[in-house]
């Protein structure tokens, strides 16, 4: 079924041949995000949907997120580097070429098909016809017979190049084509280039493009070979690859730069501002889902896609590409403000109207038309009207020379106009006059965005929070007394009466008549520029790019508390981040503050302001054409030993019992969008939701058969479950076996018994002896009844023990805190370390390193502990200290000397030098207030706050979470890990060794 579904990419989903390069979404991955090694030299997918990437040293298998290096470690001694060229046969597998024969990559396995003794190197490979695989080699032609390489023709022919066309196989060799069909073969040679060594041939319709070391070469039909040179450098420089896409474009690659032919025969070079310089791309090809991917000798990896953005830039007479403001013209074009002066976009291209040296400050700070002549002009240095194509000052606006203009908003009546100096209203009779004057004051003079009513009333966000005037009345509502000292940067009434406020720092305010809620921890940003509602989904940009939401997920501030509120999942997801896929959607430089021109909505368009041009978004393309996602269950892994997928079950018959599963979802457009459940059947009662975590771990399972299930969603709501689940088998430990139980009952039954028959039979003879016997037989069944306890005793301990540390486990916590609590009535210390960047000692040195890791570790914990503290591992790399008798004045200085004795930790893993880590701790006391002692579990996420914030701020540190000046004796109340902002401003808790950050921070791999 995979290889059906990557046959081909459809057309649908290809690169747009009207789009110019610039205009694709790049993205490029590095050494840095795990490639083996810089240059790629091979590409393709396989019918299971992963690319394949070959390097200079190894191959890696990506899913969009994870490279999966396949070394010399991973397959057993195979040698995989210097993979040269690439295939993918019919039935999915994908085939590299390297120096000692060829690679057969698939799943989990790479198999090494080469010809006898010493092997030969293999130069191209193909399939012709299907079913048989066919290998050009320096010594004549290949095909494969079982694991084996074996001559197939053509011996002693220098041999490039290969490529099946339906019935006829292209043959390349040293200055001639070869083409068989059938038992047919014919040669056809160069022209002049009887050296010529083709080392790419591509058979595009009629059309058979040659590449040389000396130039592309065309045979167009039954025409004879000829050099292909509309651009000179094409008939001299050596040709490195060629591939088509499905929208019907050629891409031709040389080292210094990469060329695009359109299908009506336009030629493009791809300039070094539009990519990369001397790019160098030794391999591309067309995924399913559309995507073009390169592979670089210099930069790595690139995918182009066509994303959702076409750029205004200078290329199109942009004249400064700093961009503030965008207003409609009311004509088909698009006004633009810039840091020098007012332009206009039209019919494809753009023309001053107004230079920056026309208007008191250059840079044009908003934008509104007043009707289809008038159009005011704010700067930051006062305001100005053009009409006609002529500049004037609107009456009354001569007070606001000098003052910077952040946002106007007309209205049927009057026109509001809100600066850093307060706010004015403009009417036909009075002209421009202030209003509220005295009621404006500290930051809240400064207005930063007005939502009007009509002519007399108006909602004002400032920089000190909202205000609602009433004519000459400016009053602050009640539901409005949330966002005090905050600023509102955007207001939008939405269609069903909803008001949307956004803030700088502090999330969206939703307000329904006269309640407010405010979402903050389930936005993927706190920061909000700008609000647009289309098609059902509110758009919201920020200093991070552009997200969504569907409005039917925003709550109803009239049926929702502030508590549900908090941390809501509202489904927001990226449309553009500056982060790009390292968080969903597209990377694009997004977004120029707040205003109402800060964004402008053009049926489905929506057009942004950057600092290097204007971004118009297809909100209507969001979501179009998209592919189901591949899901898989990778492998399951126990110990340092990994059991893929399609092995079959899994069976666990030793004391290892802790095992995590891989997972993952290919789809390559937006991979981090990708959100995953799974299940272990006859374990979990329901789906575990694991958000965008592709791994799943399970500790000291029971014995029985399971099935290890998964599902993926994508950003849409689109679900697909994996067809590979993985059974699981966990065989009984001695102790845990029934029918030992059973025969020690059984034994001690039979024992009774036979006491009691031997007892009567010498009842009347000897008394005496009868009661000795009985005595005697008594003591036995005790003694029995004493082994059966310590067995259990032993089988309590066990399970609640950490088998790799000899720790204490998260269970044995759970058994211990209230006798821990009881012991210390006043209080303990909760305290949460973790090992900073234990990914990478997995991913360098192998899991038995990191087992050794975590063993040490523990152990220099255990030295690190008094008596009487609580030590146990909590899960992962992650362990949970609880210290009794510590005064909150001492806290500080044990946290502190903690860290420093771990400073001198070394971790021998036979390596030439012992390697170093460190180590993070968030910590917080319990009970806070009036918190019931046995709430100590809701602390904890006080406790994991802080260790969030440890790791944000740069690990190798402490950060606690304590009570405030302001705590009181209320409790905390439940989940307050999802009130932290709101406890914190309330000054009911407070951060203690924290570093100052403008938001809060996101979740993260704890390991990375």
């Amino acid at each position: 079924m995979g290889a059906a579904l990557l046959c081909v990419s459809s057309a649908a989903l290809a690169l747009s041949e009207d789009r110019r390069f610039s205009d694709f979404a790049i993205d490029n991955w590095t050494v840095a995000d795990g490639l083996p090694q810089v240059a790629v030299q091979s590409l393709a997918q396989d019918g299971d949907g992963y690319v394949w990437v070959g390097t200079q040293s190894s191959i890696a298998r990506f899913d969009g997120v994870r490279f999966e290096p396949f070394d010399r470690r991973r397959t057993g001694g195979i040698d995989t580097s210097m993979a040269e060229s690439s295939y993918r046969s019919r039935d999915g597998d994908v085939w590299f070429a390297n120096r000692t024969g060829a690679l057969r990559l698939r799943r989990d396995k790479v198999t090494r098909v080469a010809a006898a003794g010493t092997g030969v190197a293999v130069q191209a490979i193909t399939e012709w016809p299907v079913g048989r695989m066919l290998f050009g080699t320096a010594l004549g032609l290949y095909e494969q017979e079982g694991g084996t390489l074996v001559p197939a023709g053509l011996e002693g022919l220098d041999i490039g190049a290969l490529v099946s066309d339906g019935p006829v196989l292209w043959i390349g060799a040293r200055g001639r084509l070869l083409r068989r069909e059938g038992e047919q073969t014919r040669s056809i040679a160069l022209p002049g280039g009887e050296d010529l060594r083709i080392t790419h041939l591509l058979a595009n319709g009629p059309r058979l493009w040659i590449a040389t070391p000396r130039g592309l070469w065309l045979q167009d039909g039954d025409r004879p070979p000829a050099p292909f040179a509309p651009l000179p450098e094409l008939a001299r420089q050596p040709i490195e690859t060629l591939c088509t896409d499905s929208g019907g474009s050629l891409w031709i690659s040389t080292a210094p730069r990469l060329y695009r032919l359109r299908s009506n025969g336009q030629l493009d070079a791809i300039e070094d501002s539009q990519f990369v310089r001397n790019p160098w791309v030794n391999v591309c090809f067309e995924d399913r889902e559309g995507n073009l991917w390169l592979g670089s000798q210099t930069e790595s990896l690139f995918r182009a896609w066509d994303g959702l953005v076409t750029r205004l830039t200078d290329a199109d007479g942009l004249v400064d590409p700093f961009v503030w403001a965008l207003e409609d013209d009311g004509r088909g074009g698009v006004l633009v403000g810039t840091n020098s002066g007012l332009s206009q976009w039209r019919d494809g291209r753009v023309e001053t109207l107004v230079p920056g040296s026309a208007l008191p400050e250059a840079a044009v700070y908003e934008l509104a038309r007043l009707d289809a002549e008038r159009l005011w002009i704010g700067t930051r240095g006062g305001l100005r009207e053009r009409s006609n194509g002529q500049l004037s000052i609107p009456r009354g606006a001569e007070a606001l020379e000098g003052t910077q203009i952040n946002v106007i908003a007309p209205t049927a009546e009057a026109v509001w106009v809100g600066t850093s100096n307060g706010l004015y209203r403009s009417t036909p009779d009075d002209g421009l006059r202030p209003v509220g004057e005295g009621a404006f004051e500290g930051s809240a003079l400064r207005i930063r965005s007005l939502l009007p009513i009509d002519g007399q009333r108006v909602l004002v966000g400032t920089e000190d929070g909202l205000r609602y005037v009433d004519g000459a009345q400016v009053s602050v509502p009640d539901w409005a007394r949330t966002l005090r000292g905050r600023m509102v940067s955007s207001l939008l009434r939405l269609p069903n009466g909803l008001l949307v406020a956004g803030t700088l720092d502090s999330g969206l305010t939703l307000v329904a008549g006269e309640r407010a809620i405010i979402l903050d921890e389930g936005l993927p940003t706190m920061n909000a520029w700008t609000l647009r509602a289309h098609d059902d989904h509110l758009y919201v940009s920020s200093i991070e790019g552009l997200y969504r939401m569907p409005l039917s997920r925003l709550p109803d501030p009239t049926t929702t508390n502030a508590d549900a509120a908090h941390g809501a999942e509202v489904g927001a997801s990226w449309v553009l981040s500056m982060a790009g896929r390292n968080q969903s959607g597209q990377r694009a430089r997004c977004c120029n503050g707040g205003a109402r021109s800060r964004a402008l909505l053009v049926g489905g368009q929506l057009w942004l302001p950057s600092i290097s041009g204007v971004l118009r978004v297809d909100l209507d393309a969001i979501g179009s054409g998209s592919t189901e996602p591949l899901v898989h269950v990778e492998a399951a892994t126990v110990g340092d030993r990994r059991h893929p997928a399609d092995a079959g079950p899994l069976v666990l018959d030793g004391e290892l019992r802790d095992l995590r599963f891989d997972f993952t979802a290919l789809n390559f457009r937006s991979p981090r969008a990708m959100r995953f459940d799974y299940r272990l059947d006859g374990y979990d009662r329901d789906w575990v939701d694991a958000g965008d975590r592709r791994s799943a771990f399970y500790t000291n399972l029971p014995p029985g058969d399971f099935r290890f299930r998964v599902r993926a969603r994508d950003e849409f709501g689109k679900s697909v479950q994996a067809g590979n689940p993985l059974d699981l088998r966990v065989e009984p430990r001695w102790s845990e076996r029934p029918e030992l139980r059973v025969l020690a009952l059984v034994g001690g039954l039979l024992l009774l018994v036979a006491g009691v028959v031997l007892g009567q039979r010498r009842q009347r003879s000897r008394m005496a002896r009868l009661q000795t016997l009985v005595d005697e037989r008594t003591a036995q069944w005790q003694r029995a009844n004493e082994r059966l306890e310590q067995a259990n005793a032993v089988l309590a301990v066990e399970s609640q023990t950490d088998a790799l540390t000899g720790l204490p486990n998260r269970r044995a916590v759970f058994q211990q805190m209230p006798a821990m609590l009881a012991r210390y009535p006043e209080g303990v210390v909760l305290a949460l370390v973790d090992i900073d960047h234990f990914k990478h000692v997995n991913d360098d040195y192998g899991h038995a390193a990191g087992d050794t890791v975590l063993r040490d570790f523990a152990g220099f914990l255990r030295r690190a502990t008094r008596e009487g503290d609580l030590l146990a591992r909590w899960g992962g790399e992650e362990f949970i200290i609880v210290f009794g008798g510590l005064r909150e004045d001492a806290v500080a200085a044990r946290m502190t000397r903690l860290l420093n004795d771990g400073h001198s930790l070394n971790f021998d893993l036979g390596t030439e030098r012992p390697l170093t880590l460190t180590f993070s701790v968030g910590w917080t006391r319990h009970p806070l207030g009036a918190t019931a002692q046995s709430d100590w579990a809701h602390a904890l996420e006080l406790a994991d706050a802080a260790l969030y914030q440890a790791k944000a701020s740069g690990r190798n540190t402490w950060v606690g979470l304590t009570a405030g000046p302001h705590m009181g004796d209320a409790a905390l109340g439940g989940h307050p890990g999802k009130r932290i902002a709101e406890l914190v401003g309330e000054g009911r808790l407070q951060w203690q060794n924290l570093r100052p950050r403008l938001t809060p921070v996101p979740r993260e791999e704890r390991s990375a």
